[in-house]
Protein backbone atom coordinates (compact mmCIF):
# COMPACT_ATOMS: atom_id res chain seq x y z
CA UNK A 1 0.00 0.00 0.00
CA UNK A 2 2.67 2.34 0.62
CA UNK A 3 3.99 1.53 -2.88
CA UNK A 4 0.95 2.80 -3.74
CA UNK A 5 0.85 5.94 -2.16
CA UNK A 6 4.23 6.82 -3.26
CA UNK A 7 3.41 6.13 -6.55
CA UNK A 8 0.35 8.24 -6.22
CA UNK A 9 2.20 11.35 -4.65
CA UNK A 10 4.60 11.21 -7.61
CA UNK A 11 1.95 11.05 -9.87
CA UNK A 12 0.46 14.52 -8.45
CA UNK A 13 3.87 15.71 -8.36
CA UNK A 14 4.08 14.88 -12.56
CA UNK A 15 0.99 15.98 -13.38
CA UNK A 16 1.25 19.68 -11.09
CA UNK A 17 5.06 20.46 -12.35
CA UNK A 18 4.33 19.69 -16.11
CA UNK A 19 1.08 21.97 -15.81
CA UNK A 20 3.37 24.91 -14.39
CA UNK A 21 5.11 26.07 -17.13
CA UNK A 22 2.13 26.46 -19.30
CA UNK A 23 0.75 29.08 -16.47
CA UNK A 24 2.69 32.55 -16.29
CA UNK A 25 4.39 32.78 -13.44
CA UNK A 26 2.85 33.20 -10.26
CA UNK A 27 4.30 34.11 -6.52
CA UNK A 28 2.72 32.65 -3.60
CA UNK A 29 0.14 34.65 -3.02
CA UNK A 30 -0.42 35.01 -6.78
CA UNK A 31 -1.90 31.41 -6.69
CA UNK A 32 -3.55 31.61 -2.93
CA UNK A 33 -5.28 34.57 -4.12
CA UNK A 34 -6.71 33.71 -7.27
CA UNK A 35 -8.35 30.34 -5.66
CA UNK A 36 -11.48 31.25 -3.56
CA UNK A 37 -10.97 28.35 -1.50
CA UNK A 38 -7.75 30.38 0.11
CA UNK A 39 -9.69 33.50 1.13
CA UNK A 40 -9.30 33.02 4.81
CA UNK A 41 -5.44 31.98 4.55
CA UNK A 42 -4.93 35.67 2.47
CA UNK A 43 -6.98 37.78 4.78
CA UNK A 44 -5.26 36.45 7.54
CA UNK A 45 -1.45 36.61 5.31
CA UNK A 46 -3.06 40.38 4.82
CA UNK A 47 -3.87 41.42 7.84
CA UNK A 48 -0.46 40.44 9.39
CA UNK A 49 1.25 42.01 6.63
CA UNK A 50 3.18 38.98 5.29
CA UNK A 51 1.34 38.92 1.69
CA UNK A 52 4.84 41.37 0.31
CA UNK A 53 7.10 38.89 2.37
CA UNK A 54 5.73 35.63 0.13
CA UNK A 55 4.78 37.49 -3.25
CA UNK A 56 8.19 38.96 -3.13
CA UNK A 57 12.02 36.92 -4.23
CA UNK A 58 13.02 33.66 -1.99
CA UNK A 59 11.89 30.12 -1.73
CA UNK A 60 9.54 28.86 -0.28
CA UNK A 61 7.41 25.92 0.91
CA UNK A 62 3.58 26.58 2.36
CA UNK A 63 1.54 24.22 3.78
CA UNK A 64 -1.45 26.04 2.65
CA UNK A 65 -4.97 25.46 5.27
CA UNK A 66 -8.76 25.97 3.16
CA UNK A 67 -11.46 27.68 4.07
CA UNK A 68 -13.05 24.36 5.52
CA UNK A 69 -9.51 24.03 7.87
CA UNK A 70 -10.04 27.70 9.22
CA UNK A 71 -13.89 26.72 9.67
CA UNK A 72 -12.60 23.82 11.88
CA UNK A 73 -10.87 26.18 14.16
CA UNK A 74 -12.05 25.90 18.30
CA UNK A 75 -13.17 28.68 19.62
CA UNK A 76 -10.77 29.22 22.04
CA UNK A 77 -7.90 29.64 19.35
CA UNK A 78 -10.14 33.20 17.85
CA UNK A 79 -10.25 33.99 21.88
CA UNK A 80 -6.87 33.98 22.10
CA UNK A 81 -5.87 35.53 18.75
CA UNK A 82 -8.23 38.45 19.57
CA UNK A 83 -5.80 38.84 23.01
CA UNK A 84 -2.49 38.66 21.03
CA UNK A 85 -2.57 39.03 17.28
CA UNK A 86 0.71 37.82 17.17
CA UNK A 87 -0.51 34.66 17.76
CA UNK A 88 -1.94 34.67 14.17
CA UNK A 89 1.39 35.62 13.03
CA UNK A 90 2.96 32.82 14.76
CA UNK A 91 -0.08 30.39 13.20
CA UNK A 92 0.67 31.49 9.22
CA UNK A 93 4.78 31.50 9.73
CA UNK A 94 4.48 27.76 10.95
CA UNK A 95 2.66 27.06 7.82
CA UNK A 96 5.88 28.02 6.06
CA UNK A 97 9.33 26.86 5.45
CA UNK A 98 12.36 29.07 4.15
CA UNK A 99 13.14 26.73 1.17
CA UNK A 100 11.62 24.84 -1.68
CA UNK A 101 10.47 21.49 -0.94
CA UNK A 102 8.30 19.44 -3.18
CA UNK A 103 6.62 16.35 -2.27
CA UNK A 104 9.40 14.08 -2.86
CA UNK A 105 11.18 16.47 -0.89
CA UNK A 106 8.72 16.96 2.18
CA UNK A 107 8.10 12.88 2.53
CA UNK A 108 11.99 12.20 3.17
CA UNK A 109 12.18 14.11 5.77
CA UNK A 110 10.62 13.60 9.88
CA UNK A 111 9.90 16.94 10.27
CA UNK A 112 10.52 20.70 8.54
CA UNK A 113 11.82 23.78 10.51
CA UNK A 114 9.39 26.16 9.80
CA UNK A 115 9.72 30.34 9.32
CA UNK A 116 7.89 30.14 12.93
CA UNK A 117 10.89 28.55 14.93
CA UNK A 118 9.05 25.66 15.74
CA UNK A 119 8.98 22.02 13.67
CA UNK A 120 6.42 20.23 12.14
CA UNK A 121 6.64 16.60 11.83
CA UNK A 122 6.06 14.59 8.41
CA UNK A 123 4.43 11.27 8.51
CA UNK A 124 3.12 9.06 5.32
CA UNK A 125 1.40 5.92 5.96
CA UNK A 126 -1.64 3.78 4.29
CA UNK A 127 -4.37 6.37 5.24
CA UNK A 128 -1.73 9.06 3.25
CA UNK A 129 0.69 11.76 4.19
CA UNK A 130 0.57 14.39 7.09
CA UNK A 131 2.48 17.38 8.42
CA UNK A 132 1.48 17.00 12.08
CA UNK A 133 -2.12 16.09 12.13
CA UNK A 134 -3.03 17.53 9.22
CA UNK A 135 -3.55 15.88 5.54
CA UNK A 136 -2.03 16.87 2.56
CA UNK A 137 -4.88 16.99 0.27
CA UNK A 138 -2.93 18.97 -3.27
CA UNK A 139 0.65 18.56 -3.43
CA UNK A 140 3.24 20.62 -5.71
CA UNK A 141 1.79 23.48 -6.62
CA UNK A 142 4.92 25.27 -8.35
CA UNK A 143 4.67 28.75 -8.13
CA UNK A 144 7.80 30.94 -9.19
CA UNK A 145 8.90 31.68 -5.43
CA UNK A 146 8.30 28.40 -4.06
CA UNK A 147 6.12 25.52 -3.91
CA UNK A 148 2.25 25.46 -2.19
CA UNK A 149 1.02 22.09 -0.83
CA UNK A 150 -2.71 22.01 0.64
CA UNK A 151 -3.80 21.15 4.07
CA UNK A 152 -6.66 20.29 5.44
CA UNK A 153 -5.89 21.09 8.84
CA UNK A 154 -4.80 24.58 10.38
CA UNK A 155 -1.62 23.81 11.57
CA UNK A 156 -1.02 25.67 15.32
CA UNK A 157 2.38 26.36 17.44
CA UNK A 158 3.01 25.79 20.69
CA UNK A 159 2.97 29.60 21.27
CA UNK A 160 -1.14 29.59 20.59
CA UNK A 161 -1.42 26.29 22.99
CA UNK A 162 0.42 28.15 25.62
CA UNK A 163 -1.63 31.09 25.04
CA UNK A 164 -5.20 29.20 25.24
CA UNK A 165 -3.94 27.74 28.78
CA UNK A 166 -2.85 31.49 29.83
CA UNK A 167 -6.32 32.11 29.26
CA UNK A 168 -7.76 29.20 30.21
CA UNK A 169 -5.69 29.88 33.98
CA UNK A 170 -6.76 33.32 34.12
CA UNK A 171 -10.22 31.95 33.68
CA UNK A 172 -10.22 29.49 36.53
CA UNK A 173 -8.61 32.26 38.60
CA UNK A 174 -11.85 34.87 37.60
CA UNK A 175 -13.90 32.25 38.86
CA UNK A 176 -12.15 31.24 42.49
CA UNK A 177 -12.26 35.09 43.08
CA UNK A 178 -15.68 35.31 42.38
CA UNK A 179 -16.77 31.98 43.98
CA UNK A 180 -14.31 33.64 46.94
CA UNK A 181 -16.92 36.70 47.40
CA UNK A 182 -20.14 34.90 46.88
CA UNK A 183 -18.94 32.74 50.26
CA UNK A 184 -16.93 35.41 51.92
Amino acid sequence: MIKQFSFTLALAAVVFTTQAPLASAQSIVDIASGDANFSSLVAAVVSQDLAGTLAGPGTFTVFAPTDAAFAKLPAYVGDAIAKDSELLTDILLYHVAGEELFSGDVLALASIETLQGEEIKVMANNDGAFVNSSELTALDIDADNGVVHVIDEVLLPSTVYNAVLDNLLLEIQKLREMVGHLNG
